[in-house]
């Protein structure tokens, strides 16, 4: 009788998970054109990120940030790249505006993961604990924050370990100025852009 009632909870977590991915992933047009909010919240943002204000960079690299969202910071920081706004500028702003997004999903994984964790992992919740709170959990933090990774689900995961926050946004600065200035070096050196129409195709 508990296996079935595990079974029917992983399947219930399983359905919401579905119906939330397929709400903001598939549906996300639908969203937009039929509620206003969201409708006039697009168009505020999308105006600004056409035109490389320095608004625009700050709420795309925000909302991009958001692990329900699929807008890497490492394309945002290759089409801001060409901007009229100095380097230091555009390395700063983005820096902020992701930091605030990966904390949003840090707290998100802190308020509600540990749960879900448990549930999940069941017995192997305090090996994950373990981990997560321990070195690897730094080093993932810190290397993930520079290489091409899937950061923003994993801050929720540490999160959900309750890994401190402080540590957390040290390491996720640190990592994200070394990736900044790598790119700066790279687009420097080999006059590497990205146009708008690749950027938008991946959206």
């Amino acid at each position: 009788m508990s296996k079935l009632r595990a079974f029917r909870k992983k399947l219930t977590l399983s359905i919401i998970v579905f119906v939330i991915i397929y709400t903001f992933y598939l549906r996300w047009e639908w969203l937009i054109e039929n509620v206003s909010f969201l409708n006039s919240l697009y168009s505020f943002v999308f105006d600004h990120f056409i035109e490389k204000t320095l608004m625009g960079m700050f709420l795309s690299s925000m909302i991009g940030g958001i692990f329900i969202i699929f807008l890497p910071i490492e394309f945002q920081f290759a089409y801001y790249f060409s901007s009229q706004h100095p380097l230091i500028l555009v390395i700063a702003v983005l820096l902020v505006g992701n930091v605030i997004g990966l904390s949003i999903d840090y707290l998100i994984g802190r308020l509600f993961g540990e749960r879900l964790a448990r549930k999940l992992l069941k017995k192997k919740y305090d090996k994950f604990l373990n981990r997560m709170q321990g070195k690897l959990g730094s080093f993932l933090i810190f290397f993930g924050n520079i290489i091409v990774f899937p950061i923003e689900l994993f801050s929720v995961a540490v999160g959900a370990a309750k890994y401190p926050y402080k540590k957390f946004l040290i390491y996720t600065v640190l990592g994200k100025i070394i990736k900044f200035a790598l790119m700066a070096y790279l687009m420097i050196e080999f006059g590497l852009s990205l146009n708008l129409a690749f950027l938008l195709s991946w959206i």
